[in-house]
């Protein structure tokens, strides 16, 4: 009887890899992937043929093309607009490209005043950090903590950078509520240098006791001893076996300078001559 056979004959098509970004701080951001070691199909592979493309998003910016390396190095404006990026890279051999993979969304720069996030999705949380377990997590347009069994909360919700000028007044408000009237809830907001819980030295807003289903807005006055980069913290921190704390329209706002110009010095006041109805005023 007759037989029949296949066989695909050309270079194999890369399988593909994945990928991570990571903030290495003044303003340089590391890019690296795993290397690709086979082809999805059965064509000719051979791994040290392998390069990589690299692209940021949502720019396109061409960061390698045909690179055999593992890495690459981006650099950004630590005092320019908060940007969130992600970059893809692609493994090519042979002229075959395998799936584009992503990194996670990486942001970078600093939030223009005056700021407001109402929490609507998931990416109004880039750039955040969050940490404490339970954590805070996004859900129906608002961002919540959940209750805590053993111990009293301590779950953080720290923003990204915000350049602020030493000598200007700034306001800081939030939207707190609890589950109900029936539980009672805690929090208190502060500022520091750093995107991290020990970092948040200076208190904004007190410790303060939300025990309302329905949302009231939480609104203090704040200025800066020195000017350069801070982050706004939101602390939870209810008691064990409360409920739901809930928080929504978080706003960064500027008001005006705190410093008054100076007292007038050296003021001296001229008659007109010879009793003219005029005077000479300098200083």
């Amino acid at each position: 009887p007759a037989a029949k056979a296949s066989m695909f004959v050309g270079p194999g098509t890369p399988g593909s890899t994945t990928a991570t970004v990571a903030d290495n701080g003044e303003g340089t951001l590391t890019i690296s992937w795993e290397a690709v070691t086979s082809a999805v199909n059965a064509g000719y592979f051979d791994q040290s043929g392998v390069t990589y493309r690299v692209v940021r998003m949502p720019d396109e910016k061409v960061l390698a093309e045909n690179t055999a390396e593992l890495s690459v190095t981006d650099t950004y404006d630590p005092l320019g607009e908060f940007t969130v990026y992600t970059y893809e890279v692609t493994a090519i051999f042979g002229g075959m490209s395998s799936e584009t993979v992503q990194t996670a969304p990486c942001a970078v720069g600093c939030l223009t005043l005056p700021y407001e996030n109402s929490f609507a999705d998931e990416s109004a949380l880039n750039g955040f950090k969050i940490t404490g377990n339970p954590a805070w997590t996004p859900r129906s347009g608002t961002i919540y903590v959940g209750m805590s069994f053993d111990a009293p909360l301590d779950s953080w919700l720290i923003s990204p950078a915000v350049y602020l000028t030493a000598g200007s007044e700034y306001t800081l408000s939030v939207d707190l509520r609890s589950y109900s009237d029936d539980y009672e809830e805690k929090a208190e907001m502060f500022v520091g240098n750093a995107q991290a819980p020990e970092a948040m030295t200076q208190c904004v807003l007190e410790r303060i006791t939300v025990k309302s289903g329905k949302y009231q807005t939480y609104s203090r006055s704040f200025s800066v001893e020195s000017s350069g980069l801070y982050y706004v913290g939101l602390h939870a921190c209810s008691d064990a076996f409360n409920f739901n704390l809930f928080a929504d329209n978080l706003k960064i706002g500027r008001e005006v300078a705190v410093q008054s110009p100076g007292k007038v010095t050296d003021f001296v006041v001229t008659p007109g001559a010879a009793g003219a109805k005029t005077a000479t005023v300098r200083f």
